[in-house]
């Protein structure tokens, strides 16, 4: 004999609205989740700016679009910014990023970076903001967490094993699941 319990709710079950569509045709919960997965590229603009808590403090940074700036090499100050926001030491930002200091001299008195050496630069200022969202924006907390070895990264930092588009893949993935509460 079957028992026959009641279901938990009587009748039908209720409709959901349709979640409003956004310009472009993509859900509000579709943008949610592409905003929980990478930084805007405001957020990663005033990392290489010199005030972050202005939208665009230099005229380089008009555009909130970073990938014209990319092709176009950034310039050397987005690196020095890059630097002050992480607190780590040139050495180890220029390594990470792929400058040898010889080659950092040169950009320098150039006043810009190369296309790849800008990309590499992007990259870590979007880990930057990730950490910086995963600490709810305690930047002191968000450098803590850059600069020291974790377990999770083979003992490495973040920042040393974001040297490779490889290795920073596995750092946001460390970030999406802390964020998540995945800890295993």
């Amino acid at each position: 004999m079957v028992n026959k319990l009641p279901l938990p709710h009587a009748g039908p079950l209720p409709v959901q609205p349709q979640q409003p569509r956004k310009r472009g045709g993509v859900s509000d919960r579709r943008a949610a989740y592409q905003s929980d997965a990478a930084p805007a590229d405001q957020a990663i603009a005033a990392l290489l700016t010199s005030g972050a808590s202005a939208k665009y403090p230099n005229a380089e940074f008009e555009d909130p679009g970073i990938l014209d700036q990319v092709r176009n090499g950034l310039p050397f100050t987005a690196l020095e910014n890059l630097i002050s926001a992480i607190g780590a030491p040139q050495k180890e930002i220029a390594g990470v990023v792929g400058i040898p200091a010889t080659t950092l001299t040169r950009r320098r008195s150039s006043g810009r970076l190369t296309p790849t050496e800008s990309d590499h630069v992007v990259r870590v200022a979007r880990l930057a903001a990730m950490a910086s969202d995963l600490m709810a924006g305690d930047t002191d907390a968000a450098r803590t967490w850059l600069t020291t070895p974790h377990r999770r990264l083979g003992d490495e930092s973040p920042l040393r094993r974001a040297s490779t588009e490889t290795g920073g893949r596995e750092v946001e993935q460390l970030i999406g699941q802390l964020r998540h509460g995945i800890f295993s």
